[in-house]
């Protein structure tokens, strides 16, 4: 940067020393064609401090020592005191350009301006001992009382305002305001619009500070900009910074260490104050406000990140997004409010929500809000949703395309008969409601493959898995249920065809039985009909 900006200085002094060179014929010219006498009808009495070569002196040894020197004018005591070649030089004020000796297009403005200017060219002074010290510089412009005071050979300056730039040295520096860059030695390509805007800088390099105090303490630290009352007033030596607004990044390396680099504040109050935190982001007014030594963080909105200290690698987008963060670690949260109640809490992901319950301050919580007791679009398109290790969000593949070594489940399904169900109730459930499942160490002992493990450590069960071998051992014993169905029908067949036959059996013994009642009472009627027939006689007889 440096050598494209010195490049482009050289290139444009060339530039102009030709097209001045050029013209130095016109003008001795013209000069010879002032010296003739007056025609008449020029304005009478003549102007006196009119010298040969379109020289100018008013005041006491004002160029005393011209030789050659052409189209000076010097007008205050021993103004161009010591200019001989020197030529196109303009010195007004009590020994303004006293040193010139062969230096050219001066212009100073004042007593002692440019006083020490011996051969350098195109400075431009305006104001009590502006470039006072100056001796061979070139290009420099200073307005103000001992605006570049200092500066000695230092050369494409320009110091508009008392005191600006007043110790500096070096090249390339532009200072506008009230003792703008008024420490500054060595450091080029600085640039202090403000009131005491880069007051302390010393030899940092390529600082844009626009502002009343904005990076006032700046010393060594190069290739910042602040644009803003007070922004990155603080800053020492720390480099590469960025801050618009008032009183952005106010404090960042107040501590001197040099660690605060690579941050970006646009907003008041935008990391106000971060101390040592490096690169962190952040966007709106009060964003990371409080931050000191937290780094790499993002916040994007009003009150973004507002609470947060030391906590490192966060990312807040949307007004007062994760202002309740602290001192927590690559927390991700997304939308006005979101994330509210992580505090201390690393690692935890809030979309459209807040941070509430239980897990409020875990480490490791997903929050997605507007999604707990809303029901789907679709429901005949509906799936169930998991996640595996590494956080992949996504529904179970059960197409025969995702597939291979597909086999019947057999008998790998009967260790389910080993599992032991419980009732329970989780530690972190304040309701106490009563749960059923499985312990995962249990069901790990009878299938290691039924559980799943995060760190080395068993997590839960895989109960969707459980759920297919129920269905096989459920259609196992369906299909012995169906053999047992059809040996019991047929059984019922044959005892329906054994009651039929028993029944007509029972019918025909019936008929037996109504037949030999009906020949019982024959006989009985018979047998009567004899015993009426016997001879009475007999009867008497018998009687005797």
């Amino acid at each position: 940067m440096h050598n494209v900006i010195a490049r482009w200085f050289s290139v444009t002094r060339a530039a102009l020393n030709a097209a001045l060179e050029s013209s130095f014929t016109v003008l001795l010219a013209l000069a010879a064609w002032m010296a003739l006498p007056l025609a008449a009808g020029a304005v009478t009495p003549a102007p006196d401090g009119g010298y040969p070569n379109g020289n100018t002196a008013e005041g006491i040894q004002a160029l005393q020592s011209l030789t050659t020197g052409a189209f000076n004018t010097a007008i205050g005591q021993q103004a161009l005191f010591a200019t001989t070649t020197g030529s196109y030089n303009t010195g007004e004020g009590f020994r303004a350009l006293f040193s010139n000796t062969t230096g050219r297009f001066y212009t100073a403005t004042g007593a002692n301006a440019l006083y020490s200017a011996t051969t350098g060219q195109r400075n431009v002074a305006n104001g009590f001992s502006a470039l006072f010290h100056a001796t061979t510089g070139s290009g420099n412009v200073a307005v103000g009382a001992t605006s570049l005071y200092n500066n000695v050979t230092g050369a494409g300056n320009t110091a508009t305002g008392d005191n600006t730039l007043y110790n500096n040295t070096a090249n390339y520096n532009v200072a506008y305001g009230s003792n703008a860059l008024f420490k500054n030695t060595t450091g080029t390509t600085n640039v202090g619009v403000g009131v005491i805007a880069l007051y302390n800088n010393t030899t940092g390099d390529t600082n844009t500070a626009l502002g009343n105090g904005a990076l006032f303490n700046n010393t060594t630290g190069s290739t910042n900009v602040a644009i803003g009352t007070t922004a990155l007033f603080s800053n020492k030596i720390a480099a590469d910074n960025n801050a618009v607004g008032a009183f952005a990044l106010y404090h960042n390396d107040s501590s001197g260490s040099g660690l605060a680099d690579f941050n970006n504040a646009h907003g008041r109050n935008a990391l106000l104050n971060n101390v040592d935190g490096d690169e962190n982001e952040a966007f709106g007014d009060d964003a990371m406000e409080e931050n000191t030594t937290g780094s790499r963080n993002t916040a994007m909105g009003d009150d973004a990140l507002d609470g947060n200290t030391i906590g490192n690698g966060n990312t807040a987008m949307g007004k007062e997004a994760g202002n309740s963060i602290v001192d927590g670690n690559d927390n991700v949260v997304l939308g006005h409010n979101a994330g509210i109640g992580i505090t201390h809490a690393s690692r935890n992901v809030a979309i459209g929500s807040g941070a509430s319950g239980p897990f409020a301050d875990f480490d490791d919580t997903c929050f997605i809000g507007s999604i707990f007791g809303q029901i789907v679009s679709d429901p005949g398109s509906q799936t169930v949703v998991y996640v595996d290790q590494f956080n992949v969000v996504g529904v179970f593949n059960s197409s025969r395309r995702y597939k291979h070594d597909i086999q019947p489940m057999d008998k790998a399904s009967e260790t389910i008969y080993q599992l032991k169900p419980v009732t329970f109730k989780f530690n972190s459930d304040w309701k106490a409601t009563p749960q059923y499942g499985l312990i995962a160490e249990e069901v790990e002992k009878v299938d290691p493959q039924l559980v799943t493990h995060k760190d080395g450590e068993i997590m839960s069960v895989h109960y969707e898995q459980i759920n297919s071998m129920l269905l096989n051992e459920f259609l196992k014993e369906h299909k012995k249920v169906k053999v047992q169905q059809t040996a019991i029908s047929e059984l019922e067949a044959k005892s329906a065809k054994q009651a039929a036959l028993i029944a007509q059996q029972q019918k025909d013994m019936e008929t037996v039985v109504a037949r030999l009642k009906e020949q019982d009472a024959k006989i009985q009627k018979v047998s009567a009909q004899i015993q009426l027939s016997k001879p009475a006689t007999q009867v008497a007889a018998t009687k005797r």
